[in-house]
């Protein structure tokens, strides 16, 4: 895996989370508020921002992967064991990092 490749995903998955933070911020008023931030785990659909606002099972996959909620299984697989980069930490942490940003 090389760097141009990391960096070419880290930005995909920065407009990701940006189009769910606009989704959030017209459809779900104070989001920001209603998300325990301590509890926040992105692997877990019942901690991640989509099971904390009750829509992770409301939504098609395809919608939650283009909101940045979830990653599509062989984008995972790519980087799966690489040890390199690991996307769900990455977008566990582009959801704080924007999110206080947007405040």
């Amino acid at each position: 895996m090389d760097e141009q490749r990391i960096d070419e995903v880290k930005k995909n998955l920065d407009e990701c989370v940006k189009r769910g933070i606009e989704f959030l911020d017209q459809n779900y008023p104070n989001w920001r508020e209603r998300i325990d931030w301590h509890e926040f785990r992105f692997r877990s659909s019942e901690k991640c921002i989509a099971g904390q606002l009750k829509f992770y099972n409301s939504m098609d996959s395809l919608a939650l992967i283009n909101l940045g909620f979830d990653i599509s299984i062989p984008f995972f697989n790519e980087f799966f064991g690489g040890g390199i980069f690991d996307p769900y930490t990455y977008l566990h942490d582009a959801w704080i990092m924007m999110s206080l940003e947007e405040e």
